[in-house]
């Protein structure tokens, strides 16, 4: 059981409380820079929000948006990572009767319970830190399918997919998502290694005799 923040066990049935079984014991307070925790409507009734985004300057732009999902009511986002894709599928969560037996929603990774696929508590941070920012654990049912890289540039392309996925299914939360920076690309790769040189900028070393 966890021992830690008294506010994290307080949570119990709520949000807070699922994070922690998900990450096996990591508080959702260690993530830095949390936004307000949103109010979640139901999310299986509404198909259209009216969202505000900031333009420039200080003017408000307001728009309504619509849910993007496919004929079985999944959303979906796919990310990349370095040499890593991840695709990912979103559905609202069952009720809370059926979650699994640590009171976690379904969370699969290329068919594989989610903390089979990823044993390093980093991996699983980076991954689920969408739900982290929008405290909507509760909420999805996620399917992922990784492929190609190591485990954290799989970690990290699911978490760019799974951050896109919410947000088509749901838009209110987008803010959220942007203040956590889920929905900025990390465009980093390992540079090639050229002809000449020992890698990709390292030359050889000089000899004078």
């Amino acid at each position: 059981m966890y021992e830690g923040d008294p506010e994290i066990l307080q949570l119990g049935r709520n949000n807070g409380g699922v994070l922690v079984n998900l990450l096996m014991r990591v508080p959702a307070t260690e993530v830095p820079n949390a936004p307000a925790k949103p109010e979640l409507p139901d999310l299986r009734g509404n198909e259209t929000w009216v969202v505000e985004e900031d333009a420039k300057g200080d003017a408000v732009v307001k728009k309504e948006v619509t849910r993007k999902v496919d004929e079985q009511g999944r959303a979906f986002g796919a990310g990349t990572r370095k040499t890593a894709r991840a695709q990912v599928w979103v559905s609202p969560a069952p009720d809370n009767d059926s979650l699994d037996r640590r009171g976690c929603p379904d969370v699969t990774v290329n068919g594989l319970p989610f903390d089979e696929y990823f044993k390093d508590m980093a991996q699983r941070k980076a991954f689920l830190y969408p739900l982290l920012m929008t405290d909507s654990s509760l909420t999805w049912t996620i399917e992922a399918h990784v492929q190609g890289g190591g485990y954290m540039g799989q970690a990290q392309a699911g978490k760019l997919a799974l951050a896109r996925a919410i947000q088509d299914y749901a838009p209110h939360l987008r803010p959220a998502l942007l203040a956590g920076e889920c929905l900025t690309v990390d465009p980093r790769k390992k540079e090639r290694k050229k002809p000449g040189l020992t890698r990709a900028r390292r030359g050889r070393q000089w000899s004078k005799r």
